[in-house]
């Protein structure tokens, strides 16, 4: 037993420093713990990907109710057609039936 902790002692002495305990030391202080961290930067990527497809839902969401205002100041008939559906509005002379879901 003793003989084996003086060859790991020798082993250490002869191929680890302080200077490279110094170096390693940094080097996982740097990419584990500093506020830069690759763990820090890893979650700020997975947020920046996710505000990404945030905003291309919002986006496409921004063109179509453009169009469709567009489509309601100048189209008579796309008026009507969108009126008619969302306040159930009718015809004097047509019956309207209106389905719901039971799942919303």
């Amino acid at each position: 037993m003793k003989e084996t902790l003086v060859k790991i002692y020798r082993w250490c002495r002869r191929y680890i420093s302080l200077t490279l305990i110094i170096v390693v030391t940094y080097v996982v202080y740097m990419v584990f713990f500093d506020e830069h961290s690759v763990l820090e930067k890893m979650k700020l990527e997975e947020e920046v990907k996710e505000l990404k497809i945030q905003i291309k839902h919002y986006t496409d969401s921004l063109n179509y109710y453009t169009k469709q205002f567009q489509l309601l100041n100048t189209d008579v008939e796309t008026m009507e057609k969108i009126v008619r559906e969302n306040y159930h509005m009718q015809h004097p002379d047509e019956d309207v039936f209106v389905f719901e879901n039971p799942n919303q």
